[in-house]
């Protein structure tokens, strides 16, 4: 530690107005110290241990970090104040990605592309944690070439329902986070057909797990992708639907509207709207690699430091 503290006497900067410079003020800076200070000294969430668990070990670990840290947020109310939310989730998940996911993902996507009535209707479930929720875009076949999803979306005018289908095997959805055993419902995103016409990729909302006994619904094939590299308390899954129904309000109309009887109505001025909810987590991760990158530099300057 002396070792240290003599290094940073040496620095040509101002450390604290830096710090300050770098996360947008003193207050800010305060925040994420206690946020930090919250976490470290709590037993559960520091998991210590993470790398020395098996992927069983680390997805029940992350699941049990996740439980904790909701509750935690609502003991403590820390919701009420965005930066120490976002520092809270940021310090005590780390990798522990699934619970973080219906956060991380499914809100903003849902926040997004939702309509008045249904943030109505889902808002209130998936802030209180009561679904647990999932983005199902990337398929075994097709990963950023959106337009090439297979996914279908049948308008039924007749019943008033979407039929969702993933008809051939590469348009099984592959890879989503939080889909494999945790999440309860998930962001379909499919091929929009009506009367024979195809409207593009929208998102529809479909629950994947019977939320009594948390079994597949019907017509729901579910399963993990296997051992990954890194993020393994990540339950990275995939999902075959053979026919399900859905109301036709699941399917996300902030921006198009598809009518009782079938009429394809566009709010928004572009149909490429519709692709923000990946953007957004290009965007977060870019974000989340700077705060790991930050770490790793962290490590090596101290580490030098010492030598």
């Amino acid at each position: 530690m002396e070792d240290l503290k003599k290094e940073r006497t040496r620095a040509s900067f101002p450390e604290k107005e830096l710090t300050e410079l770098i996360y947008g003020g003193a207050d800010i800076v305060e925040k994420r110290k206690r946020m930090g200070e919250l976490v470290f000294n709590d037993a559960i969430l520091r998991a210590d241990d993470i790398y020395f668990l098996t992927e069983e070990e680390e997805y029940e670990r992350g699941l049990q970090r996740g439980v904790h840290a909701i509750q935690t947020i609502k003991r403590l109310q820390l919701d009420k104040d965005p930066v120490e939310l976002d520092a809270f989730w940021e310090f005590a998940m780390g990798p522990e990605l699934s619970p973080h996911m219906t956060k991380y993902l499914f809100r903003p996507a849902f926040m997004g592309q939702a309509n008045e009535e249904q943030v109505k209707k889902w808002l209130p479930l998936i802030d209180n944690f009561q679904i647990l929720g999932s983005y199902a875009q990337t398929e075994l076949g097709h990963g950023t070439f959106v337009r090439g999803l297979e996914t279908t979306a049948d308008y039924d005018v007749e019943r008033e329902e979407f039929v969702l289908n993933t008809p051939t095997l590469t348009s099984m959805k592959w890879w989503p986070g939080a889909l494999a055993s945790t999440g309860t419902h998930t962001l379909v995103m499919a091929q929009l057909r009506i009367k024979g016409q195809n409207f593009g990729p929208h998102l529809f909302i479909l629950q994947t797990r019977n939320l009594e006994n948390h079994k597949p619904c019907p017509g729901i094939s579910l399963g993990n992708i296997g051992p990954k590299m890194a993020l393994n308390s990540s339950d990275n899954g995939f999902l075959k639907i053979d026919h399900v129904h859905i109301p036709r309000d699941h399917m996300l109309m902030k921006y198009v509207e598809v009518t009782k009887d079938g009429e394809y109505i566009r709010h928004g001025r572009s149909d490429k709207l519709a692709y923000s909810s990946m953007t957004h987590l290009r965007v977060v991760l870019a974000r989340d690699v700077g705060f790991v990158l930050s770490q790793a530099v962290t490590i090596a300057v101290r580490y030098s430091a010492v030598r």
